[in-house]
């Protein structure tokens, strides 16, 4: 049996919330009844936070890993793209099924798929001292018996000389798209966003 570990990521919104009484579930895990509606959030500072812009390259693989069809995405507007090679990992952005949106997916390879996948984003713009959102939809799938490759996963939130501001890692397994929700204060003007994942083969 092929032993398969996916990482996927849909939206991931930076955010401030205009309203200081919304809801909130910080630092972890948000039911879906807490996620601000649109009018309590002034604004997105991430670019393509969506992934749904157009503007990204990837190219056909075919038979990847037993799978028919799958993307090696090299160019995705708003993010710098970094694996170690397609036979160690893959990016890529697909559609989804129930709309006209987009998720971006990260893909190990079964066998040699050990190295570190990374989207990485500015957010520029931020005020120093004030607290900011980021929120996500993320689901996580591999299969049990894969226990060996020990996959982590998350993202790290860094600030100015690069301080780290937050992260989380670990995500739980499942097939179902869980809604996070973290709080952070930058230091500066300005935030680096990493989305990682990474088997240990």
């Amino acid at each position: 049996m092929r032993m398969l570990t996916l990482f996927a990521m849909f939206v991931a919104a930076l955010s401030v919330l205009a309203d200081d009484n919304a809801p909130a579930a910080i630092g972890g895990p948000a039911d879906e009844a807490e996620r601000p509606g649109e009018s309590n959030i002034s604004h997105n500072y991430l670019v393509n936070g969506s992934f749904d812009d157009p503007d990204f390259q990837q190219r056909e693989l075919k038979n990847y890993d037993g799978v028919d069809v799958a993307y090696d995405c090299s160019s995705l507007l708003g993010w710098a793209v970094e694996t170690a090679g397609v036979r160690n990992g893959i990016v890529e952005i697909l559609s989804r099924e129930d709309t006209d949106g987009r998720y971006a997916r990260m893909r190990h390879y079964t066998l040699d798929g050990w190295a570190r996948i990374t989207l990485t984003a500015k957010a520029t713009g931020l005020v120093p001292g004030h607290e900011y959102m980021l929120d996500m939809y993320v689901c996580h799938s591999y299969v049990e018996s894969n226990y060996w490759a020990n996959p982590d996963h998350g993202f790290k939130i860094y600030g100015e000389d690069g301080k780290l501001l937050n992260f989380n890692h670990s995500i739980s397994t499942g097939d179902d798209w869980q809604y996070l929700r973290y709080a952070f204060t930058p230091d500066g003007d300005e935030i680096t966003l990493e989305l990682w994942s990474q088997n240990y083969n």
